[in-house]
Order: structure tokens, then C-alpha cells, then sequence
């Protein structure tokens, strides 16, 4: 129940909405929670694996960015809108979200642009 979750915070958002309609206050089943809770434990142990480390230094994630935005710029075949409304992000609020860090770290990674 949990394979559509992508972190554990969406694994944790999904158990709070599941875990009202099982209670047994509500006329549910004692095994069912049960088993809710083991899925729980079981999906933020798996998802935390996936998850990319935070990194400690936001400046990282910014010259990651940075490295996919020059490579796009040789690169014509390669779309570069969503980097460039990152940065956009970066330069008003001084950050990018969780999900925006992901984004860079997986490009970077999968482009092997730390690499030379």
C-alpha cells in the first residue's frame, strides 16, 4: 500500500490517513493496524534507503546546479527550463526544496558531470 510513496513523509501523510479508517474505534480490526504499522516501518525503512542524503552544505547542491546548466548550454538538445526556474528559486529565496535538491543531485549523478 505504500509502493506510490517516494519518501518517508509520504509514507508517513499516507498512514495518517489510512490508519482512522482501520481503528478499531471505527469498527476495525486490531490485526489491521498491526499490519499498517509493520507496512509503515517497512516502507520508511525502504524509502529512507532511496532518499538522498541532505546535504550539509547547501552550496553543493548550487554548484551541481551550475554544472548541469553549462553543460546544457553545449548541450541544444538538452531542456533546461526546470534547472533554470531552480535557479530562478535560488536566487529570490536563497534555497531549493527538497525535491528540487533531488532533481540536481539525480542529474548530476546521472550525467556523471563530476566526473572529468
Amino acid at each position: 500500500m505504500f509502493h506510490t510513496c517516494k519518501t518517508p513523509d509520504d509514507a508517513k501523510r499516507l498512514y495518517s490517513r489510512l490508519k482512522p479508517l482501520i481503528s478499531p474505534d471505527k469498527g476495525g480490526e486490531v490485526w489491521m493496524v498491526t499490519l499498517l504499522d509493520d507496512s509503515l516501518n517497512e516502507a520508511i525503512t525502504k524509502l529512507s534507503k532511496l532518499t538522498p542524503e541532505k546535504s550539509a552544505d547547501p552550496s553543493e547542491s548550487i554548484m551541481m546546479l551550475n554544472k548541469i546548466l553549462s553543460y546544457a548550454e553545449s548541450r541544444p538538445d538538452f531542456n533546461s527550463e526546470f534547472f533554470k526556474s531552480i535557479a530562478l528559486g535560488v536566487e529570490r529565496y536563497g534555497k531549493m526544496t527538497d525535491k528540487q535538491e533531488a532533481s540536481v543531485r539525480n542529474t548530476y549523478e546521472k550525467f556523471k558531470l563530476g566526473k572529468k
